[in-house]
């Protein structure tokens, strides 16, 4: 508070520092969330859907030919790898995601490993 003091009113700026102090902790609003994939949470929802899809309609791979995943303006920013090398890239790639769900692999940690290459991951190489 001595910073304040210095620059200008102190008690002024106790009042708004400490304003609604208290009132609501974000513990309780808008609560606690846990991640339930081990990758980015962006790609949570892409993931949601293609597995609900694979559940809901059997289809070989080869039979896709192409999934467009649409994302709000800056929702997909954290999904850096478009063409991920490793299980570890591909935490933050929705591609690898998909993909993963689409040759029937898990969605596990074991998926997103250094060791991991893409193409071992999904049963091809």
């Amino acid at each position: 508070m001595v910073f304040f003091s210095l620059y200008g009113d102190l008690e002024l700026a106790e009042s708004r520092l400490l304003e609604g102090y208290g009132s609501t902790w974000r513990i309780v609003s808008p609560g606690l969330w846990f991640k339930v994939y081990p990758f980015c949470s962006a790609a949570h929802h892409a993931a949601d859907a293609i597995q609900s899809l694979t559940k809901e309609r059997a289809f070989l791979p080869e039979q896709v030919k192409q999934i467009d995943v649409i994302f709000p303006p800056g929702g997909d920013a954290a999904l850096i790898e478009q063409t991920p090398l490793t299980g570890e890239e591909g935490r933050f790639s929705v591609e690898y995601v998909i993909a993963l769900a689409v040759f029937g692999q898990t969605l596990t940690l074991d998926a997103f490993t250094k060791k991991k290459p893409f193409h071992q991951t999904c049963g091809h190489g």
